[in-house]
């Protein structure tokens, strides 16, 4: 039988997407298991514990997913205002005018379609 604070801490750090190798570490040297013991455990607790976890890191992935969406929004935003205001980006050496302004515009609108599907997912789940 596991106990419930070796599990909880488990759970723990899986929602702290900490390295399956390092719990595998501390809990080999906070116990007695052997490394193919605690990998077996942590693994099973992972399997077992799968909604819990996801529900546990859900908030903090919503919120990302809302910052790169308003992220993207702004710096689509802010390059339409300075491509209208006459600015020009140039990226690395490719001297093409307008580019810049083109490949950050793309940018922006990958990261705002990207983080408000990945919000949306998240919701309907």
């Amino acid at each position: 039988m596991i106990d419930e604070a070796i599990k909880s801490q488990i759970v723990g750090n899986l929602v702290r997407r900490r390295s399956k190798n390092s719990i595998i570490t501390a809990l080999c040297e906070s116990s007695d298991l052997r490394w193919v013991e605690a990998k077996r455990l942590v693994d099973e607790i992972e399997e077992n514990n799968s909604l819990e976890i996801y529900s546990r890191q859900k908030p903090f992935m919503i919120i990302l997913g809302s910052m790169i969406a308003l992220g993207g929004c702004i710096l689509s935003g802010f390059i339409i205002y300075e491509t209208l205001t006459g600015l020009i980006v140039f990226v690395g050496i490719v001297p093409i005018p307008y580019f810049g302004n083109i490949f950050l515009f793309g940018l922006g609108l990958g990261m705002l379609i990207g983080g408000s599907r990945g919000v949306i997912k998240l919701l309907m789940d």
